[in-house]
């Protein structure tokens, strides 16, 4: 009964504590860019040098681009320029759990659109090609 108990009360207890805002941006975010005429996927991913890379509609090095971003407390500014020469400045505002942002678009400081971003979580997965699984099977069993 004491053990019924204890495991009751310790769940209760636990399911009200809050989580932690997630202080490690650097990784890949992902969400849409939206101006009058036009809304596109966008990813960008961060690293720990205030460096970024910006892709519209997928993961290709046909839409790559580079540039740089600060963080300002719960704001972000994202800087990059285009393949067309436009400067374009992306600034927006975190969520609490730092997991969320959104804000505006200016491109050669004239209002363009908004965007939004999520952080995705992102798990490395180990595949294995079944033609060379089959050898190696076939190898071990002669």
């Amino acid at each position: 009964m004491k053990t019924i108990f204890c495991l009751l009360a310790g769940t209760v207890l636990t399911s009200f504590i809050n989580k932690p805002a997630d202080t490690d941006l650097d990784g890949y975010w992902m969400g849409y860019y939206r101006s009058e005429l036009l809304k596109e996927k966008v990813i960008i991913k961060m690293d720990g040098d205030d460096r970024m890379v910006f892709y519209t509609g997928g993961i290709d090095d046909r839409t790559k681009l580079e540039g740089s971003y600060k963080i300002y407390g719960d704001s972000v500014s994202f800087k990059y320029t285009t393949a067309d020469g436009e400067e374009v400045l992306m600034q927006g505002h975190f969520n609490y759990r730092k997991t969320y942002v959104d804000g505006i678009c200016r491109t050669n400081n004239k209002p363009s659109g908004s965007f939004y971003l999520e952080k995705q979580k992102l798990e490395e997965r180990l595949v294995f090609n079944n033609k060379f699984q089959n050898k190696t099977l076939q190898a071990d069993s002669k």
